[in-house]
C-alpha cells in the first residue's frame, strides 16, 4: 500500500498543475478577449465623438472621458483622439447677457471637460512623469498650439473679462480658471512642455504667469496657484526667464486683482482652525513672487499683507508654544511647518522692500513677541531647524539692520519693547542674535539721545534759523519732509521742495515705496559716522592687509565698504580701489567720492573714505563718506 502513496502524489499535484494552466488560459483569454472588446467599444466612440456635433456625438466623447479617468491605458489609448478634437474645433463666439457677463455654452463646458479630463488623465497613478513623456510627450508637443489656444480664450473670453468689470470671478470665470490653472501646472510639472516650446509662442509665457496670479485671487483654486508655482520652480530658467516674465506681466496687472488676492488670503489667515495646505501654497507662491517683482510686492503692502501675516505668525507662535503642540504636529505636520517657514520668508521680503514703514507696522503687531516665545520654547530637537528656518532668522537680522532709523527704534517699536515683558528677558537669556540685536538697538537709542541733546537740525529747510530743540511737522502730501514752521516750509518749497514733493507722489503712484523720511537720513548719517568711527583702526588695517596681498601697483587712496543691512557687519567689509569703487557704484556716488578724494587729501587725521550700504525701501542705498571724529568739528 505504501508504494501507492508517491503515485497518487504525483496524480494530485499533476491535477493541480492542469486545473491551474486552465484557469490561465481561460483567464488570459477572457482578459484577452475584453481587450479586444475595449479595443473596438473605444473605437467606436472615438469616431463617433470625432464625426461631427450632434448630441449622440457629444455622449461618446463624455464616455471616453469617463473611461480615460478611471484607467491610463485607456487614457493613453484615447489622449490624441481629446486633442485632435480640440484642434478641429473652432474658438466659438462668446454670447454675453444684459449684464455682460459671459455664458458658458455647452460647447464651451464640452472643451472644458475635454481638457479637465486631460488633466486628470496624465495624473493617473499608473502613469508617473518618466511614463508620462514618453507615451504622451509627443502627442502633447505636437498639439501645443492648440492646447494654449483654448486656455488662452477661455481665461481671456471669462476670467479676465469678468475680473475688468466687476473685478472678481463669477461661476463660469471660476471653471475656466479651475481648468486652464491645473493643465498649465500640469504641463509644467511633469516637464512635458519645455521653455523653448513656451518661447515658441507668443505670449504664453505671460498667460500662466496671469492664470497664477488669477488662481490665487480666489479662494476656491488658490491650491492651484501652489501647484503652477512650484511647477515654474522646477525650471532651471526661473532665474533668467520666469522672474522677467512676472516682473513685466505684474506691471500691467489690475491692482483690483491683487486687493481681491489679498482679501482672500486675509480671510483664510483668520479661519479657525487654519487651512495649512492652502496657506502654504498661498505663501510659497507670495513670497517667490514678491522677490521676483517690486511692483507686485508694493501692491501686496498696500493691501495691508504685512499685518495678516503678522497675525498669521503670531497665531502660529501660540501653537508651536503651547504644550498641545506635538498633538498640533502630529495632525498637520509638513503644511503646518511650511505655512509657517513661508509666512516668514514672505514677510521678510515684504519687510524689505517696504522699508521702516513696513517694520514699525509689524513690530506694532506683535512680531518681536511671537518670534521671541518661540525661541523660549523645548521642543524636540529633530524639529529644531524646521520650527526655526534660516528666514527666522533673516527676519531678526532685518528688523537689527533697520534700527539704524529713527522712526524704527523711536518711542513704542523698539525702544519700549525691550523694556517691557517678555523682551526684557533677552539680555539674561544668551540666545546669541537676540542678545547681539538688542545691543545694537540700545547702543542706536543713546547715540540718537546723544545727538538730539546736542542740537541735531530736523528741519528740511537749509536756511533754518530755529533752535535745533523745536519741534517739527512733516510735509502733509509727501510725507517725508519735516519743518519747524509754515515759513520754513514755503522758503523751501519755493526753493527746492515744490519738485521733489512731486517726485515723490508720483513715484508712489507709480508702485515705487516711500523714500525714508529727510529725519531719518540726517540722524543715519550720524549714527553711522559714530559706528564707522569706533571701527576705524579695523577699517585702516584692512587697507593695509589689502596692499600687503596684493602683487599689482595700487593707488594711494583705498576705499572701505560696510555693508550696514547685514547683522554682522564685518561678512559684507571689503576694500575697493576708487576705479572699483567707481565701476560697482556709479551715479551720484561718483561725485560724492571726487568729494570725499579732496577732503581726504586736504585733512589730517581723517580718514578712511567708507562707502556705506543702507536698509532703505524698495532697494538698498549706499553713500559714502570720509570718517572724522564725531566728537569733533
Amino acid at each position: 500500500m505504501s508504494e501507492f502513496i508517491p503515485f497518487l502524489a504525483l496524480c494530485q499535484l499533476l491535477t493541480i498543475s492542469f486545473v491551474s494552466y486552465t484557469l490561465f488560459i481561460v483567464t488570459h483569454t477572457c482578459e484577452e478577449a475584453f481587450n479586444i472588446t475595449m479595443s473596438i467599444r473605444l473605437q467606436l466612440l472615438e469616431r463617433r465623438a470625432l464625426s461631427g456635433s450632434s448630441e449622440s456625438n457629444e455622449k461618446a466623447l463624455y464616455e471616453l472621458c469617463s473611461l480615460g479617468t478611471k484607467d491610463a491605458r485607456i487614457f493613453a489609448h484615447i489622449f490624441p483622439t481629446l486633442l485632435r478634437f480640440l484642434s478641429k474645433k473652432r474658438l466659438p463666439q462668446v454670447t454675453k447677457c444684459s449684464h455682460a457677463i459671459p455664458l458658458l455654452t455647452s460647447e464651451i463646458i464640452t472643451v472644458i471637460h475635454v481638457l479637465c479630463t486631460i488633466s486628470t488623465g496624465m495624473t493617473l497613478r499608473d502613469s508617473g512623469a518618466g511614463r508620462n513623456s514618453i507615451i504622451l510627450g509627443p502627442s502633447v508637443r505636437e498639439y501645443w498650439p492648440t492646447i494654449y489656444r483654448w486656455c488662452h480664450f477661455l481665461h481671456n473670453s471669462f476670467v479676465e473679462s469678468d475680473l475688468a468689470i466687476y473685478g472678481t470671478c463669477g461661476e463660469a470665470a471660476l471653471s475656466a480658471l479651475s481648468c486652464v490653472s491645473e493643465v498649465f501646472a500640469l504641463l509644467l510639472r511633469i516637464k512635458i512642455i519645455s521653455l523653448q516650446e513656451i518661447k515658441a509662442i507668443p505670449g504664453a509665457g505671460a498667460l500662466m504667469v496671469r492664470v497664477h496670479l488669477c488662481a490665487l485671487a480666489d479662494y476656491l483654486v488658490s491650491g492651484f496657484s501652489g501647484h503652477i508655482f512650484d511647477a515654474f520652480k522646477f525650471s532651471n530658467d526661473w532665474d533668467t526667464h520666469w522672474k522677467t516674465i512676472y516682473s513685466q506681466t505684474a506691471a500691467l496687472i489690475d491692482p483690483r486683482l491683487i486687493s481681491l488676492a489679498t482679501k482672500n488670503l486675509c480671510r483664510i489667515t483668520l479661519q479657525r482652525p487654519l487651512d495649512y495646505h492652502s496657506l502654504a501654497n498661498c505663501f510659497k507662491f507670495l513670497a517667490g513672487v514678491v522677490s521676483s517683482s517690486s511692483s507686485l510686492n508694493e501692491h501686496f503692502l498696500r493691501s495691508r499683507s504685512v499685518y495678516f501675516t503678522t497675525h498669521l505668525i503670531r497665531q502660529i507662535s501660540k501653537i508651536i508654544s503651547c504644550p498641545s503642540f506635538e498633538r498640533e504636529y502630529a495632525i498637520n505636520g509638513y503644511y503646518f511647518l511650511e505655512t509657517w517657514k513661508w509666512s516668514m520668508k514672505y514677510l521678510y521680503f515684504a519687510l524689505e522692500h517696504g522699508g521702516s514703514e513696513s517694520i514699525v507696522l509689524a513690530l506694532n503687531s506683535g512680531l518681536l513677541q511671537a518670534l521671541w516665545k518661540v525661541t523660549k520654547c523645548n521642543f524636540p530637537q529633530q524639529l529644531h531647524f524646521s520650527v526655526m528656518p534660516q528666514s527666522f532668522t533673516d527676519l531678526i537680522g532685518l528688523i537689527s539692520t533697520a534700527s539704524i532709523y529713527r522712526s524704527v527704534h523711536w518711542q513704542k517699536p523698539l525702544e519700549r519693547l525691550f523694556d517691557k515683558s517678555p523682551l526684557i528677558d533677552i539680555q539674561k537669556s544668551g540666545v546669541s542674535i537676540w542678545v547681539q540685536f538688542r545691543t545694537l538697538v540700545k547702543k542706536r537709542i543713546k547715540l540718537r539721545y546723544r545727538y538730539e541733546a546736542n542740537g541735531i537740525m530736523f528741519c528740511s529747510n537749509p536756511e533754518c534759523k530755529s533752535p535745533p530743540s523745536c519741534k517739527v511737522f512733516r510735509c502733509s502730501r509727501c510725507m517725508i519732509a519735516f519743518y519747524c514752521s509754515r515759513s520754513c516750509q514755503k522758503a523751501h518749497w519755493i526753493d527746492k521742495h515744490r519738485k521733489d514733493c512731486d517726485d515723490h507722489v508720483n513715484n508712489w503712484e507709480d508702485g515705487h515705496p516711500r523714500p525714508a523720511e529727510e529725519r531719518d537720513m540726517t540722524l543715519i548719517q550720524h549714527i553711522v559716522l559714530s559706528e564707522l568711527w569706533s571701527i576705524r583702526h579695523g577699517l585702516l588695517q584692512r587697507q593695509t592687509d589689502y596692499r600687503r596681498s596684493s602683487s599689482l601697483p595700487l593707488p594711494p587712496i583705498l576705499i572701505n565698504f560696510v555693508d550696514f543691512t547685514q547683522l554682522h557687519q564685518e561678512l559684507g567689509m571689503k576694500v575697493l580701489t576708487p576705479e572699483e569703487a567707481r565701476r560697482n557704484y556709479p551715479g551720484r556716488l561718483d561725485t560724492q567720492l571726487d568729494s570725499c578724494v579732496e577732503e581726504l587729501q586736504e585733512g589730517v587725521g581723517i580718514g578712511p573714505i567708507v562707502i556705506v550700504k543702507l536698509p532703505h525701501p524698495g532697494q538698498a542705498m549706499y553713500i559714502s563718506m570720509t570718517l572724522k571724529d564725531p566728537n569733533f568739528g
